[in-house]
C-alpha cells in the first residue's frame, strides 16, 4: 500500500508539473497575442482618384512603372501582334496617305532618342509598345 501511495503522489506531482508548463506556455501565448493586437497595421497607401474618360487617358504623361504586375501586363497587351497580318502590298496599303516631310519626321525622331527631350516618358514607352505590335504584325515578306 506504501508503494501505491507513492506512485500516486509521483503521479501527482508529475500532474502538476505538466501543468505548469502548460500554464506557462498559455500565458507565453496570450503575451503574443496581446502584443501582436497591439501592433499598429502599417498604413495603406491611398492614392487621390483622377478622371479619366477611359484607363488609357488616365495620367497620360506619367511614365508606365514596368516593375508592377499590370503595367507589364498593359505593356504585352499594347505590344502584341494583330489578328490580321500585313503584307505591305500596294493593294492592302493605304498609297500617300498624309504624307509627312522627312524632315519633320526626323524632327519628331529625335525628341524620342537619347538625349531627347522625350527620352524618359510615357510617349517614348507607347512609341515602343506601337513599334512591337507593328513588327509583329508584318508578314515576314513585308520584313524584308
Amino acid at each position: 500500500m506504501a508503494d501505491q501511495n507513492q506512485n500516486m503522489a509521483m503521479q501527482l506531482l508529475q500532474q502538476q508539473e505538466t501543468i505548469n508548463d502548460l500554464t506557462a506556455q498559455l500565458q507565453q501565448l496570450a503575451n503574443l497575442i496581446q502584443a501582436q493586437q497591439q501592433q499598429v497595421p502599417p498604413a495603406q497607401e491611398s492614392h487621390p482618384v483622377t478622371f479619366a474618360v477611359t484607363p488609357s487617358q488616365h495620367d497620360v504623361n506619367q511614365i508606365i512603372d514596368y516593375a508592377t504586375k499590370a503595367s507589364t501586363a498593359l505593356y504585352k497587351a499594347g505590344s502584341k501582334t494583330l489578328t490580321t497580318k500585313f503584307d505591305m502590298k500596294p493593294e492592302s496599303t493605304l498609297v500617300q496617305y498624309g504624307q509627312i516631310a522627312v524632315e519633320t519626321l526626323e524632327n519628331a525622331f529625335t525628341s524620342w532618342q537619347q538625349g531627347g527631350a522625350k527620352e524618359n516618358s510615357c510617349s517614348t514607352q507607347n512609341n515602343e509598345q506601337m513599334q512591337k505590335c507593328i513588327m509583329n504584325t508584318l508578314t515576314k515578306q513585308a520584313c524584308l
